[in-house]
């Protein structure tokens, strides 16, 4: 396994474990999910701001032509992308919304043979089908309990779509900009769009309520620490050197990590068919670390 394969599985883990934020959050302070996921962006963006003044200031510079494809990175893949999954949930249920948004993979592996001439190979059919198929297996979708929406269909496979971009925009940018520049700006930008779906006067109960102010903003920055600023971060430094399909599909441990979580840490109930889906994915991984491409 490459450097760049184990940062972005490693991007992966982190996003799995978000659940646990999440979950935290709302119960603590009774913030939504969209309010949580408005704070996740903005504090993101200040941490990339902060490090990358600390590492490299001149890594800020980029030329005006560059701006329109860092901006579109950060308003249609990262704010876009959570904006129409959490509608999603919202309209239809969380199994639906979670394995609309797992046919990213499929959406960069094909993109990826047109924009990237990225080749496509048996090893990564196998993992492509091996890794959705745990995702149906670990949404809970295959035991018929979903709920279904047509505006819930739409808005998740929206933000399949725009999840897909973030692969195919940064590998664009990459070929130009650091990582670091890419994640900066595109969180920055995304961070302060964020409150147009949950404005800034929505979070004052939270913090009238809650029984301390510092831990609170601790909490906050701690889940886009956790949540947005790492997993990003190891995810498009990987990127910078890994094919988007495969790194797309790598990704995908982000659902069975959160089935793990769910299962040790939130004392969730299991099935067999998760626990199926946990291997599936699994297996898909390492489909695509051992051996040579043919």
């Amino acid at each position: 396994m490459t450097l760049s394969s184990l940062y972005i599985i490693i991007a992966g883990i982190l996003w799995g474990v978000m659940g646990l934020f999440v979950r935290h959050l709302g119960e603590a302070y009774a913030l939504t999910s969209i309010q949580i996921s408005a704070v996740r962006l903005f504090s993101a963006g200040i941490l990339f701001i902060l490090f990358t003044l600390i590492k490299d200031r001149s890594l800020l510079k980029i030329k005006l032509r560059d701006l329109p494809l860092l901006a579109a990175t950060g308003l249609f893949s990262v704010l876009l992308m959570s904006a129409t999954y959490f509608e999603s949930i919202n309209l239809s249920s969380l199994a639906v919304a979670a394995i609309l948004l797992y046919t990213a993979p499929i959406i960069v592996m094909v993109a990826s043979l047109f924009l990237f001439k990225e080749k496509f190979t048996k090893k990564k059919a196998l993992a492509l089908i091996l890794a959705f198929s745990g995702c149906v297996l670990v949404s809970g979708i295959a035991s018929g309990d979903a709920h279904v929406t047509p505006m819930g269909i739409f808005m998740g496979a929206l933000s399949s779509i725009t999840y897909a971009l973030y692969s195919i925009f940064g590998k664009f940018a990459l070929k130009k900009h650091h990582p670091l520049t890419l994640t900066a700006y595109a969180f920055t930008i995304a961070g302060a769009g964020s409150f147009i779906f949950a404005p800034p006067d929505t979070f004052v109960p939270a913090f009238q309520n809650a029984e301390s102010l510092s831990a609170l903003i601790f909490e906050l920055f701690a889940t886009g620490f956790v949540t947005a600023f790492l997993p990003f971060l190891f995810y498009t430094t990987g990127l910078k050197k890994t094919e988007a399909g495969k790194a797309a599909v790598m990704a995908s441990v982000e659902p069975m990590v959160a089935s793990i979580v769910g299962i040790f840490i939130l004392r969730e109930p299991t099935d067999f068919l998760s626990v199926t889906g946990i291997l599936l994915i699994l297996g898909a991984v390492i489909i695509l670390n051992i051996g040579k491409e043919k």
